[in-house]
């Protein structure tokens, strides 16, 4: 892998082509709960235009794409692997490879109804820049809709030699993370937010929360439950 690429772009090229294959194992849900919580008007609009930020393989806008052949979806990911994936399985209309924890969002000003998220933030050491672009880009009385792991008082990661806890604020909680490639492992960093703080930056941007919800996303090894905050938002005009 070139040297240049992100700790968490190496771990999602690496994981790209069992990537549809391990969340169905894990029994993963959060596309479906994200089309769920969606406003049924827009799923059923006519050419909704639909921007996933982190589509991956384009798991979590299929769902949108099945029920509403009209809806054009637009995909960004740091993964060019992922979107290559995505792009065979024509699970979008456009997509681009961007690193939004860094990289303004590549398209103009109040341009989506519809913006979902699925399992991005924990990638995003500081969200603020993130949710100032999704309030840029979204039309007024525009949706998002945004699931990440939640952070839990009694969270089962533990402070370690080369993984574990690394930092614990009320803001976050910073981890390091490893996966093997070979003999080699590559470490990268994730971070849990407190919904708390995430309210606070999308009350920032001037997005509403019109729902929020905590489910059950999906079980790790040894059955670990992982769950996810959920939260429905409204671009005030």
């Amino acid at each position: 892998m070139p040297k240049s690429q992100k700790p968490y772009e190496r771990y999602f090229n690496g994981w790209a082509k069992l990537y549809d294959r391990d969340l169905e194992k894990y029994e993963y849900c959060v596309p479906h709960k994200i089309f769920e919580i969606t406003p049924s008007f827009l799923k059923e609009q006519s050419s909704l235009t639909l921007l996933d930020i982190g589509i991956g393989t384009g798991l979590t806008s299929a769902p949108f794409k099945q029920h509403n052949q009209s809806i054009l979806v637009t995909g960004v990911d740091v993964s060019q692997k992922m979107l290559t994936l995505c792009y065979h399985q024509k699970r979008a209309d456009n997509l681009c490879r961007t690193d939004v924890a860094n990289t303004a969002l590549p398209f103009i000003s109040n341009h989506f109804d519809l913006i979902i998220l699925g399992g991005v933030l924990e990638y995003i050491a500081d969200p603020a820049v993130l949710f100032s672009e999704i309030k840029r880009v979204l039309k007024p009385n525009g949706y998002a809709v945004i699931t990440y792991e939640a952070l839990k008082k009694n969270h089962f990661y533990k402070s370690g030699i080369l993984t574990g806890a690394l930092e614990e604020t009320p803001e976050k909680l910073t981890l390091r993370r490893g996966v093997r490639n070979g003999f080699l492992y590559h470490f990268y960093k994730k971070y849990l937010h407190a919904t708390n703080h995430i309210r606070i930056v999308c009350d920032k941007n001037n997005m509403r929360l019109e729902k929020e919800e905590n489910f059950n996303a999906y079980k790790w090894s040894d059955n670990k439950v992982i769950s996810y905050d959920l939260l429905l938002l409204q671009k005030q005009a």
